[in-house]
């Protein structure tokens, strides 16, 4: 059954908490505007604090209205859906709301933009909507199907959407399993540790043992290292 949190992307719900799992966000944020530190931190995984959220989407919303930009669209949506895991389930349903509304803006300007299409799916993971995420998602993958910078992302979701898999996602998982692994087997394998799909995907990578075999052992340190965490915690 799908979560209805703002699954991988999100660790914690105060400012200064780092993406989970290093989900990639990477590309340079606008250098003109105010709030570009608080764009830096997003696009660079970290979770900026309140003044700088604020600076942030005072001057991207003046942006928009001004002349029609995809990333001052984008940065707003990353900014909302930062603000639906802060807030209470009523206010997050609105800032997740507007937060898919803000991608799908970006899209309509740059309809491969592939920073918006790995990251809108998470907006109605957020509402509690797995099929509305899923129609998300499977409309990326027909746009840009290859994109192993975000694969970690695109895994999130899948994860997210277990038992809401149809047959085109389930063709896709072991493809995008194997493009996060390749590209950051660390992350990866933390990732599926921490979302309780350590033993039951990696099998999905059934065409590279050696990627199979080198990803089973990065879970296993990934394991280790949670277990010395909680250790160190007691």
């Amino acid at each position: 059954m799908a979560s209805g949190r703002f699954v991988g992307v999100i660790l914690g719900a105060v400012a200064g908490a780092q993406l989970a799992s290093g989900l990639t966000l990477a590309e340079a944020p606008f250098v003109e505007l105010p709030g570009d530190a608080a764009a830096g931190l997003l696009y660079d995984g970290v979770a900026p604090g309140p003044e700088g959220l604020e600076r942030l989407v005072s001057s991207r919303r003046a942006s928009v209205e001004r002349v029609a930009r995809p990333r001052a669209h984008r940065d707003l949506a990353m900014a909302y859906l930062l603000e639906a895991e802060r807030l209470p389930d009523g206010d997050a349903q609105r800032f997740a709301s507007a937060a898919e509304a803000e991608f799908l803006a970006a899209l309509r300007l740059a309809p491969a933009d592939p920073t918006a299409w790995a990251m809108v799916p998470f907006a109605a993971l957020r509402r509690g909507e797995p099929e509305r995420a899923a129609d998300l998602l499977r409309a990326g993958l027909r746009v840009v199907p290859y994109s192993p910078d975000y694969a970690l992302n695109r895994l999130a979701v899948l994860i997210a959407l277990e038992g809401e898999r149809d047959e085109e996602l389930e063709g896709a998982l072991g493809r995008i399993l194997a493009d996060s692994a390749r590209h950051d087997l660390r992350a990866t394998a933390r990732l599926l540790v921490e979302r309780g799909a350590a033993t039951t995907l990696p099998p999905r990578i059934g065409d590279d043992p050696e990627l199979a075999y080198e990803l089973a052992r990065a879970i296993e340190r990934a394991v280790e290292d949670g277990a010395a965490d909680g250790d160190d915690g007691g």
